[in-house]
């Protein structure tokens, strides 16, 4: 059997109710537009018929209502986008603030050299969950740009820490800034690592050297340089 064939048998087959309906809708579809034609064809012989001043007047007055309903809608819409823009601004600050809190913590301990291989494991489990459960909070509420740059500085995190973890840090802190609408015009590379880093303008020197550097590196040659705490960052 051909396609004219099977299309005709189709048909054939179409129950009459099928039929009728569509018969109706269409005798609507025909009626509405012969009505919308005749409504727009008395009104506009009405308008015709009255006085220029008075059609002008009512013509303005229709703007007048259309521009005013506008307006009105569009700044609902944007006091909306307004509020709950406050509101998720409310929860980043607190999601970031407890993350970033945390990560001073971290640099702070690693600055107290301990040989307690039990309290590092321990302490290396609790980090691990402390950034699963910052990811899934990053994930609902942080910006594409604040998502981007801790993925790239995760990758940082795999192997032995370098320069590249702290630089991709400080890019993370940045988007941060970024999300919570603050500007980071003026801010240059290791001003804001410098408050985590003992000896940053050291750290930025070696990086130019080497921008691999890894941290443990990093720390034998302060020690040969001879700084120390105390010394300024």
């Amino acid at each position: 059997m051909d396609e004219s064939s099977k299309t005709q048998s189709s048909l054939r087959d179409t129950p009459r109710w099928v039929w009728a309906m569509l018969v109706v809708f269409g005798l609507l579809c025909i009626a509405l537009i012969w009505g919308a034609i005749r409504l727009v064809g008395v009104v506009w012989g009405a308008f015709a018929e009255l006085d220029k001043t008075i059609a002008a007047a009512i013509v303005a007055g229709t703007f007048t209502v259309i521009a005013t309903t506008i307006t009105v809608m569009v700044g609902r819409y944007f006091e909306e986008k307004r509020k709950q823009s406050e509101l998720h601004r409310e929860q980043k600050i607190t999601m970031y603030d407890a993350f970033i809190a945390r990560i001073f913590e971290m640099f702070a301990n690693d600055a107290v050299e301990t040989k307690d291989t039990d309290t590092e494991a321990g302490n290396e489990l609790e980090r691990i969950q402390f950034l699963r459960e910052h990811q899934r909070q990053f994930l609902l509420w942080s910006s594409s740009g604040v998502i981007r740059a801790y993925a790239e500085w995760q990758k940082t995190l795999t192997g032995e820490p370098n320069a590249q973890t702290v630089l991709k840090m400080e890019n993370f802190f940045l988007a941060v800034r970024r999300d919570l609408g603050h500007a980071n015009w003026g801010i240059k590379q290791g001003d804001t690592v410098r408050f985590l880093l003992r000896h940053t303008d050291f750290f930025l020197q070696q990086i130019k050297n080497n921008p691999n550097i890894t941290l443990s590196e990093l720390a034998r040659l302060e020690n040969e340089a001879g700084l120390t705490e105390s010394d300024d960052a």
